[in-house]
């Protein structure tokens, strides 16, 4: 957060610092909007676009390309050949660091919170964050929150537990309503790490919004990617969800927005193959997730999302998906 209040401060008229919120454990919920006269153009006058990372906690690759895109804006901010100041002058871009602030920097501490996810809400109020607790943050929307259990879970040590009520979580409801008030043409949530590109709507297997044209457009297919290398698709088509955060934008506020799924590059992949380090404080013991798949219980490892041999972007297919968070 120094790095980005350092470039406000030198850049006055192009960066507003809005605090929307604060977290579970206080934190300042810290949002930045980029364009010309940010801080005497109200919020939401021009066309916009947000960009957010760190929604898990474990993924850190997504914060880094938010800061990244930040600092890029800034630096261009008088190169005309970049086409940045024609966009300064005519949008908004709002850039929120952290989206879970308190589980990020929880993934700081030690080896064996490395790869925790959720926020760090104490769920059995013990005063303790261990296995059972936390809350993920993009289950815990209201679009279609606790539709089935498929798309998350009841069970707290679940790594997909959606809280106890929708939008229970400050971290959730102070993003929508930012979201509510600005309301930007579109979004990306940086996740990691797979390779994706995935828009609304996912509570519901290989469903499609009406707007499932535009996205696709900007989205590209699996013919022919926007991103090279990246798999685009509806949400529904990789894995359901619900109360998930695409969704209750698209539904609910009319935003469209993408979930990318970054490549953290082959280490860490292969770092995630392994099994994870036996932690003394919090666990993800009987969940699933990006880093830990488990064993395959179809007849196709080779091809199958939830694998740890999953190989790359696979065909489409129209058979019903297992859940991988």
């Amino acid at each position: 957060m120094k790095y980005y209040d350092m470039l406000a401060a030198a850049n006055p008229t192009l960066v507003k610092r809005e605090v929307y919120g604060q977290s579970l454990l206080g934190t300042d919920l810290v949002a930045y909007k980029v364009t010309a006269g940010a801080n005497t153009v109200a919020d939401g006058a021009k066309p916009g676009v947000m960009f957010h990372g760190a929604q898990h906690a474990r993924e850190w690759i997504s914060a880094e390309v938010v800061r990244r895109g930040y600092q890029y804006f800034l630096e261009h901010a008088t190169d005309a050949a970049s086409g940045i100041p024609a966009v300064l002058a005519a949008t908004e871009t709002w850039f929120i660091p952290v989206l879970n602030p308190d589980g990020y920097d929880y993934t700081f501490q030690t080896r064996a919170t490395r790869l925790w996810r959720k926020n760090l809400r104490d769920n059995n109020n013990n005063g303790t964050i261990a296995s059972g607790d936390g809350i993920d943050t993009n289950r815990n929307f209201s679009e279609k929150w606790r539709y089935d259990n498929e798309g998350a879970s009841d069970t707290t040590s679940s790594d997909t537990y959606r809280g106890p009520s929708p939008e229970s979580e400050p971290e959730v409801s102070s993003f929508h309503a930012l979201m509510h008030r600005i309301k930007p043409e579109f979004y990306v949530d940086y996740h990691s790490y797979a390779k994706l590109v995935l828009y609304p709507i996912g509570w519901q297997v290989e469903s499609y919004g009406g707007d499932t044209p535009l996205m696709e457009a900007l989205a590209g297919n699996d013919q022919k990617p926007a991103v090279a290398g990246y798999d685009p698709d509806v949400g529904g088509e990789l894995y359901t969800t619900n109360g998930e955060i695409t969704d209750t934008m698209y539904l609910q506020e009319n935003v469209m927005g993408y979930t990318v799924e970054l490549d953290a590059g082959p280490a860490r992949r292969s770092a995630a193959r392994r099994p994870p380090v036996t932690p003394s404080a919090p666990t993800r013991a009987g969940s699933s997730s990006r880093t830990a798949r488990p064993t395959c219980r179809t007849s196709s490892p080779a091809t199958c999302r939830s694998c740890s041999t999953w190989p790359g972007p696979r065909r489409r297919r129209t058979t019903r998906r297992r859940t991988w968070p």
